[in-house]
């Protein structure tokens, strides 16, 4: 009410008799332009008062100077009619998030007057939102006056935490937090920011120099993002997302980055990774398609699709057989929520469990992860929330499942974090029981994203998509070495036959150890190609349990030993 009275009065001085003369003066003009624009633009209060403080002056100045030349001042050029008008298209653009066309707007806004607070401001943000111009958004950032926006403080102070300068960083955060801004952010995210930069200044002092990250190269990684790797228990190929160009869609997302893609590269003789591959037009469509997830055999396949209108997304699933893979199909409403996103999911290595994330209501805030679990008849029971212990106000996303299926690994904008988003472990057991999430620490996370993390079976080398200094493009895919582990795992295929050594493809296979007398693991074989895989220690012995009912009950131990292909032979049920 305070603004629109400023208004409504300088108006009506404007147009009284004593300035009436005055009105057919371009400079003079350029005054009512100011009250014009500050109608028609969502000023805030103290951005009001400096520009109506700013046309008083200039009207006064024109009253008591009139033989300056009033007509040439780039004041009068920013406020023409013409400039008003691009003022308008630029904050609709703004406000709506559109910051590409906010940003191509405001650099010509820029060109008639670089001093403007709220266009070096907005002109900011907008390099800020865009991720790989972002670097561009500090000098205009340096250019405004706090005072008028305060916002500028919380910028910086993200900034300084990207470039490692968490005093400096710190300083914004606390003049932002103590001077005022947008109350879109609450006084505890910014002390969780402050906190993010002790985090990372401690993480970064105990930096563990035996883990080894390096990026995968210019083979897989490009100029465009590269993320989201997925590998099968062999390591014999890597599926991977990435927004490079292609000969069959070109389309561009409003911050000018093409559309998801599904990519694949294999391992030639030598072990090296080969020239990716786009997948057909079975995964890949006009809209984002994106992997998220692979069943330990590397043939069951997760995606991430966006619908028509790309207002939410959902998880499908897509087999792979005949040396092709399958039109993806939705999971079904138990996962998939109507009107909200589920952007990434996993299978348990027994693929007998799905983890996601999901923003849909009801959880702890943002993203949070889920499991379902199938039932005996092949559908996926109700969601399960994993709880405040894993979920928090903030995103949570990426699940990945080590191969003894006892440990979570999932990237969290909260937690112990040290900027952006980063990767964390939780054991959990077959209860549901998640132990306290742990950061893995410097050198895995940065202050900037590292997402989307998976690992291999032996435990020495995972596989993460990372925003980092010295990548090829925004995100690339790096390699991470760990040291040798204690007890190493070997992945073992096994097929089941009858008597008639016809293959039986729908079988399942309770493992009990021998040692333990516990269950290691109930796996139920690939319906396409019938084989069972099992992740296992070498030279362990087990008890195998087979129940199918055109067969006897079958009981035996077997060694996974060195061999990695075992075959087992049911026979046909007595009479």
């Amino acid at each position: 009410m305070k603004i629109v009275t400023e208004i409504f009065r300088m108006k009506q001085l404007l147009h009284c008799s004593f300035f009436l003369q005055l009105q057919e003066n371009k400079a003079w003009s350029s005054v009512c332009n100011v009250l014009e624009i500050a109608e028609a633009r969502n000023f805030k209060l103290k951005k009001i008062s400096y520009q109506i403080k700013k046309a008083f002056i200039i009207s006064f100045f024109i009253f008591l100077i009139p033989l300056f030349d009033r007509a040439g001042k780039s004041f009068s050029q920013v406020t023409s009619r013409q400039d008003k008008q691009l003022i308008l298209k630029a904050d609709k653009a703004y406000d709506f998030g559109d910051y590409l066309t906010a940003l191509n707007l405001y650099e010509k806004l820029y060109l008639l007057d670089s001093t403007d607070n709220e266009t070096n401001f907005k002109l900011g943000v907008c390099n800020f939102e865009i991720k790989k111009l972002r670097a561009n958004s500090k000098k205009y950032f340096d250019k405004v006056n706090a005072a008028d926006f305060p916002e500028v403080n919380y910028y910086l102070g993200k900034l300084n935490h990207l470039l490692k300068d968490y005093d400096h960083a710190i300083y914004y955060f606390n003049q932002f937090k103590y001077f005022g801004g947008d109350n879109e952010y609450t006084k505890k995210e910014v002390d969780d920011l402050i906190e993010k930069c002790h985090n990372a200044m401690i993480l970064e002092a105990t930096c563990d120099k035996a883990i080894q990250v390096k990026n995968m190269g210019s083979t897989v990684n490009s100029k465009y993002a590269e993320y989201a790797p997925l590998i099968p228990a062999d390591e014999s190929f890597m599926i991977f997302t990435s927004r490079r160009p292609n000969p069959f869609w070109n389309k561009i997302d409003p911050l000018g980055d093409y559309f998801e893609d599904v990519y694949i590269s294999k391992k030639d003789s030598l072990k090296s990774w080969l020239a990716p591959v786009i997948l057909d037009s079975a995964i890949n469509t006009p809209v984002h398609d994106a992997g998220t997830g692979l069943s330990a055999d590397g043939e069951k396949l997760l995606i991430y699709r966006t619908s028509k209108d790309m207002k939410s997304g959902d998880i499908y699933e897509s087999f792979f057989s005949d040396k092709k893979w399958s039109k993806p199909e939705p999971l079904g409403a138990n996962v998939n929520s109507p009107e909200y996103s589920e952007t990434s999911a996993c299978y348990s290595p027994n693929g007998e469990i799905i983890f996601f994330s999901s923003n849909r209501p009801g959880g702890f805030g943002g993203k949070d992860l889920y499991l379902v679990r199938k039932l005996q008849n092949g559908k996926w029971g109700k969601p399960f929330n994993l709880g405040p212990k894993i979920n928090t106000e903030y995103n949570e996303d990426a699940p990945f499942v080590n191969p003894l299926g006892n440990i979570l690994y999932f990237s969290s904008e909260g937690h112990k974090n040290m900027g952006g988003y980063d990767i964390f472990k939780s054991a959990f057991d077959e209860t549901g029981n998640f132990s306290e999430p742990s950061n893995l620490g410097c050198p895995v996370n940065t202050v900037d994203d590292d997402i989307f993390f998976v690992i291999n079976t032996d435990g020495t080398k995972g596989y993460l998509s990372s925003e980092r200094e010295g990548g090829f493009g925004l995100q690339d895919i790096y390699t991470v070495s760990f040291p040798p582990q204690n007890t190493p795992l070997l992945v073992y295929d096994i097929h089941v036959y009858n008597d008639m050594d016809s293959l039986i493809k729908n079988v399942e296979i309770k493992f009990i150890d021998t040692e333990k007398e516990s269950v290691y693991g109930i796996y139920k074989s690939n319906d396409k190609t019938g084989k069972v895989m099992v992740i296992s220690p070498p030279n362990k012995t087990y008890r195998v349990a087979i129940e199918l009912p055109e067969y006897d009950p079958f009981v035996t131990n077997i060694v996974l030993g060195s061999v990695a292909e075992i075959t087992i032979k049911l026979p046909n049920k007595t009479k």
